[in-house]
């Protein structure tokens, strides 16, 4: 199996900031850590310097930028993982070392979306919407008013 492509960065000076130009799309990438949650950060920037992006988390097996729409951002897909797939997130333990953000050059290399699913914790209403009971998660008791939708003193805040 071919490796795929990956950015590298320099972990000793951070933040360190790389300048790539991919499939002739210039762009700039920083990368900054943060203690507190033990994550990295990336900020991007078009080919005039310009910050399009700033701050988006590095998470494992999801795309960069994949939330946002921005003709601006880069078009090739760039994400966080490690290619044995035996990482579940990026921590400063493991990022440069066995974690890379890759630019996938097939979906065979990528992580696999029910490998990663299977990892995700979802809050899930506990309403399936089939029986009679009110646990479908929002507050019934705001308002009865038509007129007054966002509820009164006595149902908003009041003790």
């Amino acid at each position: 199996m071919a490796k795929d492509d990956r950015i590298e960065f320099d972990l000793t000076s951070l933040p360190d900031k790389r300048e790539f130009e991919i499939n002739g799309e210039s762009f700039g990438l920083r990368l900054r850590y943060s203690e507190i949650g033990d994550c990295y950060y990336v900020d991007c920037y078009d080919e005039n310097d310009v910050l399009l992006v700033a701050g988006e988390r590095l998470v494992y097996g999801e795309q960069l930028f994949g939330s946002i729409t921005d003709p601006r951002l880069p078009t090739t897909p760039m994400v966080p993982y490690d290619e044995d797939q035996t990482e579940n997130e990026v921590t400063l333990a493991n990022f440069q070392k066995s974690v890379f953000v890759y630019l996938p050059t097939d979906t065979t290399t990528a992580p696999d979306d029910a490998a990663l699913e299977a990892q995700k914790v979802f809050a899930l209403s506990d309403d399936d919407d089939t029986d009679d009971t009110d646990n479908d998660d929002t507050d019934d008791a705001v308002s009865a008013d038509p007129e007054n939708p966002y509820g009164t003193d006595e149902t908003v805040g009041a003790e």
